[in-house]
């Protein structure tokens, strides 16, 4: 019974000692520390655009970046809201984010705040386990914590003891190797390889060589590429971003929240001229796993997987969801299309110059 008693009041001490310890660190450190961390912006803009505005667009890089050559600079979302001059769309955003981080910025939107409308970009290669084991993984787990509601002092605690899916750049690395290497791809139709590592040897090996068996180096790697980062299948029970979007549509619903997810254009003309139809099919097929999941459970999924022509990809030589003028709005407008059913009071007039 003594020792019970000891027990106890040794827990409540700690509770004492760490309710004061952690107001003296929120009110003197944790400002200091968080600043430390790139993504703070992204808070700061939900908290001030929670009342003010009237829908909120989570992106990351593919939402601002233009091409040298645009004559017009603005954004997916700006562009959208140019067609809805009455309504306000804000950007939430920074570059290399996935859901996970969306769904954390979302867990902090108050039921009762002006925002009840909100677009997440769903993009099909963060579903992949290159993206999955990139190297910006560790700051976006941060970021999750930063963006918790959990006490200061034990967010320190958990960035100084790495407490989350801390992983080194060579684990990760062996990780998505491993992912590529043992693998099996499936198509709706039998693949000529196995493996992403397989057909990846293949390209290498073999294609884009000239009569005199000169290579094309830049067309082998971009087709290997290709390859590498789509060449997989979505399993809705247990890809770790799948399981991010669930949590993102069960918050929405319980915040009643309206949803919608962008799912944005990949350059499926050249995976289908460097590589082939069999890896276009993998793409569409995981395409419409997508559709079909979130169609489901309620949510709208804007679909712009094929709606940009391949020369309108800023990056020709690697495969990202960046698009000139051209392609942004054509994704905006896709967007305004889709919005303007849920807000059929505001004329739909897409004056996008």
């Amino acid at each position: 019974m003594k020792l019970l008693y000891k027990s106890l009041l040794g827990i409540v001490v700690i509770g004492i000692i760490f309710y004061f310890t952690n107001m003296l660190y929120a009110r003197c450190g944790w400002e200091k520390d968080i600043q430390k961390i790139d993504g703070l912006k992204m808070l700061t803009d939900l908290n001030d655009g929670m009342d003010r505005d009237d829908i909120f667009y989570f992106a990351e890089s593919s939402n601002s970046t233009y091409s040298e050559k645009d004559t017009i600079t603005k954004s997916i979302s700006a562009m959208t809201n140019d067609c809805f001059p009455k309504l306000k769309i804000s950007s939430i955003e920074r570059g290399a984010l996935h859901a996970g981080v969306y769904k954390k910025l979302i867990s902090n939107i108050r039921k009762d705040a002006k925002v009840k409308t909100i677009i997440v970009t769903m993009n099909l290669r963060s579903f992949g386990s290159n993206w999955i084991n990139s190297s910006a993984e560790n700051n976006c787990q941060e970021l999750q914590i930063a963006y918790s509601d959990y006490p200061p002092l034990l967010k320190k605690m958990m960035f100084v003891f790495r407490a989350y899916s801390y992983k080194e750049d060579w684990e990760r690395t062996e990780d998505y190797i491993n992912d590529i290497t043992y693998t099996k791809i499936k198509g709706p139709l039998p693949l000529p390889f196995n493996t992403a590592r397989e057909w990846d040897n293949y390209i290498a090996n073999n294609l884009f060589r000239d009569s005199n068996g000169i290579e094309n180096r830049p067309k082998i790697e971009l087709a290997c590429h290709n390859v590498k980062i789509f060449g997989f299948n979505i399993d809705t029970l247990t890809n770790p971003r799948i399981k991010d979007f669930d949590k993102i549509v069960e918050l929405c619903k319980k915040k009643k929240i309206k949803l919608f997810f962008n799912l944005l254009a990949e350059n499926t003309e050249y995976a289908d001229s460097l590589v082939g139809k069999e890896l276009l099919m993998v793409m569409r097929e995981n395409k419409t796993i997508l559709v079909n999941y979130y169609s489901r459970k309620g949510v709208t999924v804007i679909d712009n997987f094929e709606l940009v022509k391949g020369i309108d990809y800023i990056d020709q030589s690697w495969t990202t969801e960046h698009y000139n003028q051209a392609g942004r709005l054509v994704i905006a407008r896709n967007m305004a299309k889709t919005l303007n059913q849920e807000f059929p009071e505001y004329m739909y007039s897409c004056i996008v110059p």
